[in-house]
């Protein structure tokens, strides 16, 4: 109900563009005809309202309002329509007042009798009339309270529960917290959200009030918009307000009936909702939304991306994993931009990307994957990176996405004592064994090592430090600091057996927050090592408080001594 205009219709869009759903959108407005040739020509509501006045000389200011008003509503519902069919949705468009409850109770009738089944229900229709309570009519408060409340109850009494897998009320913030001049309104969607419980309680299917807050478009005047400005209120973006419902649909849980789901304010600092950070790999790339999914094309370039000249391999500049890793997550929460990495999973190289020329295109794309557990709160994205033109992947792996990041946990890496103490300098090791230019030296300090486990020193890099001109914000997952545990990982091998691994695949690495600049303690654990030919590895990045940042499980690095010509390779290369 609802569906045909408004945030209905917004909330609408993100449903058909994953599921493509059979939807059928219930409107007081009668299906419009086309529009005139004489009005089609004017966009601004200034040129129209001129138009109109001159085709009706007699008529009043309040008449040309109200024609305007229905023209710009009928737009607005035939637009729909074609965005809702464009994304991939069956529509069928009915037309009947939700507030009359004889009308809609034989349009529930009808539907069940066509299609056999009702599986959903988004009830959104509303109505606003604002005005001071002293200067409310009865009749004028009967008018906002019928399209919700009549409607609801019409829901409840005619739907069957028994086959109903969900029944959403949308709702508003003024029902929780009030709103000036919005007595009957809030008094209207506080009766949604209370039957939402009752029948949440009563019925097999979910039942629940989505309390919104104010849309940058539907039911928010400019006034209105400048009031909310003015209390430090920021207004919900449509994407982000269809994430939020789509998410509502595909995860939410029976028993969370009442929900609020509104911008942050500006002032904001007690908020405990992820805030969206620059992402400096991606930034504002273009990027293109699909069912259940986005994509986008990253041009990889050593002009900008300057930490390639430093990560080469037989003198040509390499991706490397742990920067593949951060386009992986970059791209997973620009997706899903109200949620945060929490985690990676199952992350694999199929193929390195090797640049044969002065750039390679990557194209880099997110699909939600699998429903989370019950008792986290956000999405699982499959993330794979491929070169353009490739039908092969060259990265692959599962991004967590949760309303928060996990609080670090203690890490304590066990007796120093039984760590001998490594000889060969910081310097020596660049210069001999590793691979890796300035950019990512950032080992500072082995403090010691034994035949299954290493401890250093390391620091990360601010994006500026690898990238020409960084998009903004901090990195995901700090790829300087996850490469020096990387390389601590040849620096081991290289004492114990003298040999290279390289990473292929790990089961996961848990993100507990930001990895900065900042100096950090790096664990590096060997849970198996086949004579050198091939380690499992555990990587555990914590501060010097012992709280954890980062934990990597299940490193898969297969090595072999003849890729120790990798560093004598980089060795001649800088003295040329």
């Amino acid at each position: 109900t609802g569906g045909a205009r408004g945030i209905t219709a917004e909330a609408l869009l993100g449903l058909a563009e994953r599921y493509r759903p059979q939807l059928v959108l219930v409107g007081r407005r009668a299906l419009p005809d086309a529009e005139s040739p004489e009005t089609i020509r004017y966009q601004e509501p200034g040129q129209l309202r001129a138009l109109l006045a001159a085709q009706n000389r007699t008529a009043t200011p309040a008449q040309i309002e109200r024609r305007l008003r229905d023209l710009l509503a009928a737009r607005e519902l035939r637009r729909n329509l074609e965005r809702l069919r464009a994304a991939g949705a069956q529509v069928d468009y009915r037309s009947v007042d939700v507030g009359d409850g004889a009308a809609f109770a034989a349009l529930i009738a009808q539907i069940y009798a066509q299609y056999g089944r009702i599986d959903g229900v988004i009830h959104g229709a509303g109505v606003i009339e604002d005005r001071l309570l002293r200067d409310k009519t009865p009749e004028s408060f009967a008018r906002v309270l019928a399209p919700k409340v009549n409607g609801a109850l019409t829901l409840a009494q005619h739907l069957r529960p028994e086959a109903l897998h969900f029944l959403i009320f949308f709702a508003s913030v003024s029902g929780r917290f009030g709103n000036r001049g919005q007595a009957d309104y809030a008094a209207a969607n506080e009766v949604l959200s209370k039957l939402a419980l009752h029948l949440d309680r009563q019925w097999p299917g979910r039942v629940a009030a989505l309390a919104w807050g104010p849309w940058r478009s539907g039911m928010v005047s400019p006034a209105l918009e400048r009031a909310f400005s003015e209390r430090g209120v920021s207004l919900l973006e449509p994407e982000v307000g269809r994430q939020h419902f789509v998410a509502e649909i595909a995860h939410g849980r029976k028993g969370e009936a009442e929900l609020v789901i509104a911008g942050a304010t500006e002032q904001g600092s007690a908020s405990t909702q992820p805030q969206q950070a620059g992402l400096p790999l991606i930034g504002d790339l273009a990027i293109q939304s699909g069912p259940a999914g986005v994509s986008l094309k990253y041009l990889l370039q050593p002009a900008r991306d300057r930490y390639l000249g430093d990560h080469q391999l037989d003198g040509r500049p390499v991706l490397p994993f742990a920067m593949a890793l951060e386009l992986i997550a970059e791209t997973a929460r620009r997706g899903w931009p109200d949620l945060e990495v929490t985690a990676v999973r199952d992350m694999r190289v199929f193929r390195g990307i090797t640049l044969q020329a002065a750039q390679a295109e990557l194209q880099i794309s997110a699909r939600a994957a699998t429903t989370p557990p019950a008792e986290r709160v956000g999405i699982d994205v499959d993330v794979e990176i491929r070169l353009a033109g490739s039908q092969l992947p060259s990265y692959r792996a599962t991004v967590e996405l949760s309303d928060r990041v996990p609080a670090p946990p203690q890490y304590q890496p066990g007796d120093p004592r039984r760590l001998a103490p490594f000889s060969p300098s910081i310097d020596r090791i660049y210069a001999d064994w590793l691979f890796h230019g300035p950019i990512f030296a950032g080992i500072d300090l082995i403090d010691g090592i034994n035949q299954s486990e290493i401890l250093a020193r390391i620091h990360g890099a601010t994006p500026a430090n690898c990238l020409e001109a960084a998009a903004g914000g901090g990195w995901q997952i700090d790829p300087i600091a996850f490469d020096s545990g990387l390389q601590l990982v040849i620096v081991w091998s290289r004492s114990i057996h003298d040999q290279t691994p390289l990473p292929s695949r790990f089961r996961s690495y848990r993100r507990f927050g930001p990895i900065g600049p900042e100096p950090l303690r790096c664990h590096v654990r060997f849970q198996r090592a086949h004579n050198g030919m091939h380690y499992s590895v555990d990587i555990a990045f914590f501060d010097d408080h012992g709280r954890l940042r980062g934990l990597l499980e299940g490193m898969e690095c297969p090595a072999s001594r003849t890729l120790n010509r990798l560093a004598a390779a980089t060795r001649v290369t800088r003295e040329l």
